[in-house]
């Protein structure tokens, strides 16, 4: 597992990435519908799978360099990877989106700038109502995690370390239920970073699990497929229509463990992946071409998705119900679909044109 753990790219994690910005497009793009619109409303999970991949990459590329630690450059190589697509979104926030014709306002700039520029927008929900922004919240989480956990990482003892991540995992759903009981709003503990820090700590825990017996993992890879069924379940019910009287307790309950059950079940899609490269074997469908493309360009894809979903329904839906002969649930569909590609075409002309010529600066700033 150590010489996994030293590899710099696996295909089959892109395939995990294109499956999590998969499944946050169904979201945003079918939530409405009729048939689909109760499963898609799962399709949240996606962030959670982000985070968990993210956790594992940073940790592992930082526990490679504890020992020669240079996190200048770590930086900057986060920096390039992150910015130059997030300073493009905000000049079109800024600059274009309230140009637009029939498209909801974009509330006043000038009162939230700064949260967008300094990343803390997931702390202020009012800061996240400009429709390009909403699912910036969890660029934001990432954002934070990146720049306290290279210090910790690289500051504290193997011992200390393992123990902090075992805190976070422990700590964070109970962290959930305190703050529900408390009254803290759901979208409070949907996107302040210390009631997400489950999902960032499983994915360090699968970095750390390279070293550990192989008991662990085997716990890990046992648990992590109930434990994945248990989450969806839970989202689905949190994302259903209750009456009234449904039990609070229960609810709360489920709220504060939803995030850890679907984070075990990732953890353990991580640790397939790593040990079938172990075992020299393919990965299955995660290696599948075109889900390893779209996770390639997932970043792009995350970040347009719900801009594209939105200037479309004010400004290219209306004429197309009109030009299209079927019924509006199937022009509805037809709309979806193109916007779907639309995501998709822009997201890999960006990754040619921009990211990939960007990222190429990150050879100045070797790990």
């Amino acid at each position: 597992m150590q010489r996994v753990l030293a590899m710099t790219h696996l295909r089959a994690l892109d395939g995990l990435r294109g499956l999590a910005v998969l499944m946050v497009i169904l979201f945003h793009a079918l939530m409405s519908a009729r048939w689909l619109g109760p499963v898609a409303r799962t399709g949240w999970i996606g962030v959670d799978l982000f985070f968990v991949l993210s956790g594992f990459l940073i940790t592992r590329i930082l526990l490679q360099q504890k020992d020669s630690p240079n996190l200048r450059n770590f930086y900057w190589r986060r920096a390039l990877r992150i910015w130059p697509l997030y300073l493009l979104l905000l000049i079109f926030t800024v600059a274009v989106a309230p140009r637009l014709p029939a498209v909801p306002p974009i509330p006043p700039i000038q009162d939230w700038f700064w949260y967008w520029a300094t990343l803390i927008q997931n702390f202020v929900p009012a800061a996240l109502e400009p429709w390009p922004l909403t699912v910036t919240w969890s660029l934001a989480v990432e954002e934070q995690f990146y720049l306290l956990w290279p210090v910790l990482v690289i500051a504290l003892s193997a011992r200390t370390f393992r123990l902090l991540v075992a805190a976070i995992i422990v700590g964070s759903p109970v962290l959930r239920v305190i703050a529900l009981v408390a009254g803290v709003t759901p979208h409070a503990i949907h996107s302040y970073t210390p009631f997400r820090l489950d999902g960032l700590a499983f994915g360090a825990l699968v970095a750390l699990l390279g070293s550990a017996p192989s008991s662990w993992r085997t716990a890990i890879l046992r648990i992590g497929p109930p434990a994945l069924c248990v989450g969806i379940g839970c989202a689905f019910w949190i994302g259903s229509n209750h009456p009234e009287h449904a039990i609070e307790g229960l609810r709360i309950a489920i709220f504060g463990g939803v995030h850890t059950f679907i984070s075990i079940g990732f953890a353990s899609s991580v640790l397939r992946v790593l040990r079938a490269v172990e075992e020299k074997r393919p990965a299955g469908w995660l290696e599948w071409r075109w889900l390893a493309a779209l996770g390639t360009v997932s970043y792009c894809a995350y970040l347009i998705h719900q801009p594209i979903f939105v200037v479309s329904q004010s400004l290219l839906r209306p004429g197309l119900y009109r030009v299209l002969p079927m019924s509006h649930s199937a022009a509805t569909f037809v709309a979806i679909g193109l916007e779907i590609m639309a995501t998709i075409v822009l997201s890999a002309l960006s990754w040619i044109y921009l990211e990939k010529p960007i990222l190429r600066l990150k050879s100045r700033f070797s790990s």
